[in-house]
């Protein structure tokens, strides 16, 4: 097994839930909540056929088969103890990619020879969570995000994250010009996008989202609200067109100071913060940009947060909503990936007419 910081953040929160046997609630700050506990009864992974069973009453940890036969005990506290080993070996590491023997070695133990997930899936990990406001059990699924290494991102740039304008209004000798930047400008991406924003808010040129019908990610965006391909086109021009603006937080005032839907003051910032925060939710909890989307999340349970303290706190789907919608709304921001690998940032006439994309990313900050 040789992963990187997230990939082992993984399997350290796996190891460090099933010995605690539970997990602490989180505020929109990511504080733990000492009062509020979602108490784990059991850890399943689907591709090896096993369950771990915890809070048992002797503090021990049984490994059970999907026939529910017993395979093997172990006392909690040794998950505990390798987790804390593991812990520091994760923070201390150097390198992109690297070995833990000591929580491989265990994870061999237990059964498991490889835990490095799907990319394709927002599942990290399924619980039996015991519901103490319901006083029942639920099988629950869980995304896991990490401090300990680079912020991890909700959202990946590929092609499908493309948007694509139409610029009116603009000459040749401009779009010349613009293009040119690139080899003259270090910043040539931003002078660019802020050159055209100004032009598009002085009424000298008209810039408009080009709302393709067979776009599989604007048909996702769209089950959550008609024109949410439109204002997360705005967002993405805004960021692209000026310095220092990043968070989604920002650029959702900007959204909101500047209208486009021209809703009524008592309206808009509840329209357009809502759909920010449902968009948020989707990208980390279903949506994946190049997959057909019925409106569902993958993820029932929530998010699971490994701190840099080693903490790890839960924001329940249900019972955290606000602090969930809050937390994610505050700490995730846009990004700029290459523009050559993703095709964007090139002003192209096509039959006469004006275009170019600009490309979405979005990570935790």
């Amino acid at each position: 097994m040789k992963y990187n910081k997230g990939e082992w953040s993984e399997a350290y929160a796996f190891i460090k839930l099933i010995g605690d046997g539970k997990v602490y609630a989180s505020d929109d700050e990511l504080n733990k909540i000492e009062d509020k506990i979602y108490f784990i009864l059991k850890v399943f992974r689907d591709e090896i056929n096993k369950y771990y069973e915890c809070n048992t009453e002797k503090g021990i940890v049984n490994i059970v088969n999907s026939n529910g036969d017993l395979i093997s005990s172990i006392d909690a506290n040794y998950f505990i103890n390798i987790s804390n080993i593991s812990l520091d070996l994760i923070k201390n590491s150097k390198g992109r990619s690297f070995k833990i023997p000591i929580l491989e070695n265990f994870l061999k133990n237990i059964g498991i020879v490889n835990f490095k997930g799907s990319s394709a899936k927002k599942e990290d990990i399924k619980m039996e969570i015991k519901d103490v406001y319901l006083d029942k059990e639920d099988i629950l699924t869980f995304s896991i995000k990490s401090e300990l290494g680079s912020k991890p991102t909700l959202l990946n740039a590929s092609k499908a994250t493309n948007f694509l304008y139409k610029i009116e209004g603009i000459t040749k000798e401009d779009v010349e010009y613009l293009n040119n930047l690139k080899n003259t400008e270090n910043k040539w991406l931003k002078l660019k996008f802020n050159k055209i924003f100004n032009e598009y808010v002085n009424g000298n040129y008209n810039v408009s989202l080009i709302n393709e019908k067979d776009n599989i990610f604007y048909q996702n965006l769209r089950l959550i609200d008609s024109h949410l391909p439109e204002l997360i086109s705005f967002i993405l021009l805004y960021y692209y067109s000026h310095e220092k603006i990043t968070s989604i937080a920002s650029l959702t005032n900007k959204l909101i100071d500047f209208n486009p839907l021209d809703l009524i003051n008592d309206e808009k910032e509840m329209f357009y913060k809502n759909n920010i925060f449902e968009f948020i939710k989707a990208i980390t909890f279903g949506m994946m940009p190049s997959n057909k989307w019925d409106g569902n999340y993958e993820i029932s349970g929530g998010l699971l947060t490994v701190k840099n303290d080693g903490d790890v706190l839960c924001h329940h789907l249900f019972y955290d909503k606000q602090s969930l919608n809050n937390y994610l709304y505050k700490n995730t921001k846009l990004e700029t990936p290459s523009t050559s690998r993703h095709d964007f940032g090139e002003i192209f006439e096509d039959n006469g007419d004006f275009y170019f994309k600009l490309n979405l990313q979005i990570r935790l900050k």
